[in-house]
């Protein structure tokens, strides 16, 4: 992208070269900007002209983005257009029928989607090229709802335009499509964009999920999509819902196969996580996947109880794997929760958590390291902490500190330091100086915690960005100083006044 000073515009220089060779637009900074803050306004701004936005507003939200992106940059001011601000792109389809290949994210509420008996959190990130991903959920009459992912292999513009009219093909069918048994709707869905779709070699996985609160039912069916997780109330290890299927789109009756079913019974406090394939996929920069095992990780450290705790972290450890903002390929989850948490699981939450001794300035606790404790931690440890916070005089910023390095410290000994029905000792208290100290005692060595902590302070946190090496920064960051004995058993963070 190259620059252009406003009095050679007024002269004419590019703007004019390329307007008076024909093109319908001309798009320039008026100064240098780096590759990085190019190529994220390119993204963001094409990416909303192929949807339909009039190139002024698709300027000024790309724009926008940037500016998000990086807040101490000032490139995103640098952009200007020439062009009939009301001017849109027109790919392959008019420009009335255009469905963005993200749209599916903006028929949902931007907050969590809720209905009697169902929490559904979901998350988006778009890939650095135009891809073919979309969801939406279909609501029932009967309390029920359906829940389809899509994705077109692919990247660029013509995946870009296979999801639009996918997505044009199902929002038309009406009642015909989006209602009753899963894997039926799947053969639907397929007949519909067979008897649409020009290239019948283009390959379009998908999946359907019928969840009825009602009978305490899901069904599922697959055609080409990563397995979904299905996590029992209280449980970090997942059941996965192992359902295939071929492509859609080149019609079922040309091959003697259906798409396969998988019928549950859930409880309440059941969840679902729903992913496509990029998430899995996501490569660190030795190559190595995500995989399965980042989202079951990724659970345990934020519990299964809370839709949107869950797909935020997802989506956190997923970008901290990538070592990058921007993936390859689109992620997309969608996580969903049966019901409300049980009481007897509530119940076994606050028996995993017990006071040990308190006193004026000390408080200390032990913590059962149970498949429920990440929601112990949230639910019971975090409004004790901060209670205890207020009693020692300490401000609302220094709590939350406190309770953000205390809470990432315990992710560690509850990975690291200790095993299923290990039990690990935590103790607060008020230093003479009017500090704080938070001193956590796991029964077993953190691997390697020595060089864990050495090679975090390699890493400094930039304002507003991401731990590079997880819960480890964070500790670093928040507390003044953090001392490790015995091996790494006993990790003591300190917090001046």
């Amino acid at each position: 992208m190259g620059e252009v000073l406003l009095p050679q515009a007024a002269q004419g220089g590019w703007p004019k070269q390329f307007l008076d060779a024909g093109a319908s637009g001309f798009i320039g900074c008026l100064w240098n900007i780096t590759d990085t803050s190019a190529t994220a306004f390119a993204i963001a701004f094409y990416n909303r002209l192929i949807a339909g936005i009039p190139i002024g507003e698709a300027v000024r939200q790309a724009r926008l983005e940037i500016r998000k992106q990086a807040p101490g940059d000032p490139s995103w001011v640098a952009y200007t257009v020439f062009a009939n601000p009301l001017a849109s792109c027109e790919v392959g389809i008019t420009e009335e029928e255009t469905p963005s290949p993200t749209e599916g994210l903006r028929e949902l509420p931007e907050g969590p989607f809720e209905r009697d008996g169902i929490r559904l959190a979901h998350r988006f990130r778009e890939a650095i090229a135009v891809s073919g991903d979309f969801y939406n959920v279909i609501p029932w009459e009967d309390g029920g709802v359906g829940l389809y992912l899509v994705d077109v292999a692919g990247h660029g513009l013509p995946a870009a335009r296979q999801a639009m009219t996918v997505k044009q093909v199902l929002s038309r069918a009406g009642e015909e499509w989006g209602t009753g048994e899963a894997r039926r709707q799947l053969e639907k869905a397929d007949r519909l964009i067979a008897e649409d779709l020009s290239d019948r070699n283009v390959a379009i996985t998908m999946n359907f999920i019928e969840i009825d609160p009602g009978s305490m039912k899901i069904r599922y069916a697959n055609a080409g999509m990563p397995f979904p997780l299905l996590f029992r109330a209280g449980q970090n290890q997942p059941e996965i819902l192992k359902a295939a299927g071929v492509y859609i789109g080149s019609g079922y009756s040309r091959y003697p196969v259906r798409p396969e079913q998988v019928e549950l019974n859930v409880e309440d406090g059941d969840l679902v996580v729903v992913f496509s394939d990029g998430i899995p996929e996501a490569r660190d920069p030795n190559g190595r996947h995500f995989g399965q095992e980042g989202i079951i990780a990724a659970a345990a450290r934020a519990g299964t109880e809370c839709p949107e705790t869950l797909a935020d972290e997802v989506m956190r450890a997923v970008v901290r794997h990538m070592g990058k903002e921007q993936p390859d390929d689109d992620l997309t989850l969608v996580v969903v929760r049966i019901g409300e948490p049980s009481a007897k699981l509530r119940k076994a939450r606050i028996q995993t958590l017990e006071e040990i001794a308190s006193s004026q300035e000390t408080l200390e606790l032990s913590l059962m390291n149970a498949e429920n404790a990440p929601h112990v931690l949230h639910e019971v440890l975090r409004p004790r902490l901060k209670a205890w916070a207020g009693d020692q005089g300490l401000d609302e910023t220094r709590a939350r500190k406190i309770w953000c390095a205390t809470w990432e410290a315990l992710q560690n000994a509850i990975l690291y330091g200790s095993r299923r029905g290990d039990v690990l000792q935590i103790r607060l208290q008020r230093t003479p100086a009017g500090g704080a100290q938070i001193e956590i005692v796991q029964p077993r060595l953190w691997p390697d915690w020595d060089t864990q902590l050495e090679e975090s302070k390699r890493h400094p946190i930039e304002p507003g960005g991401e731990p590079p090496l997880g819960g480890t920064v964070v500790m670093l960051d928040l507390s003044s100083s953090i001392t490790g004995s015995n091996q790494g058993r006993r990790i003591t963070m300190h917090f001046e006044c």
